[in-house]
C-alpha cells in the first residue's frame, strides 16, 4: 500500500508478512500479520517493525500495535525496497541495523534483540518467493 500523504511522520508504505499467524484461536478472526511500517522523515524515511501488542499487556495505551524503531532510509533507499515483500525488506533491514551496529553508536543489546526478533519472523531462504 503507497499513500500519497507527504506530512512528516505519516506512514507512506506498509508491508504484511505473508507468515503470519493463520487465525486467532478465541475469535477464528485472521490476527494482524507483523508489519513493516515506513514513514516520512527528515530528509528520508524511518522503518518500524510494527507488531501485535501481547495480550495483557501493562501499557495503557489504547494501541493494538508496538511499533520499534528499526533504521533510516534515503529516498534512493525507498526507491529500491518500495517494490520488496517482507522478507526482502527484512533482509534490507538486517543490513541496515547491522550497519548501524558497526558504527558503534546504538545500543547492541536492543539491536540484538530486534535482529532476534526480525530474523524469526522471515521464511527460510528456500521457502521464499521469487523476488523476496
Amino acid at each position: 500500500m503507497v499513500k500519497v500523504s507527504t506530512r512528516r511522520g505519516d506512514v507512506v508504505l506498509v508491508i504484511e508478512s505473508p507468515h503470519f499467524p493463520p487465525r486467532s484461536k478465541t475469535t477464528g478472526r485472521p490476527k494482524s500479520p507483523p508489519q513493516f511500517l515506513i514513514r516520512n522523515a527528515d530528509g528520508g524515511y524511518s522503518v518500524f517493525l510494527s507488531l501485535p501488542k501481547e495480550q495483557g499487556s501493562q501499557t495503557k495505551s489504547k494501541d493494538t500495535r508496538d511499533n520499534r524503531y528499526c533504521c533510516f532510509l534515503t529516498p534512493d533507499d525507498f526507491d529500491r525496497v518500495r517494490g520488496y515483500g517482507f522478507d526482502g525488506m527484512a533482509d534490507f533491514t538486517l543490513a541496515k541495523i547491522e550497519t548501524r551496529r558497526a558504527s558503534g553508536d546504538a545500543d547492541h543489546g536492543k539491536l540484538d534483540g530486534l535482529v532476534s526478533l526480525i530474523a524469526g519472523l522471515i521464511a527460510p531462504p528456500s521457502l521464499r518467493s521469487v523476488g523476496g
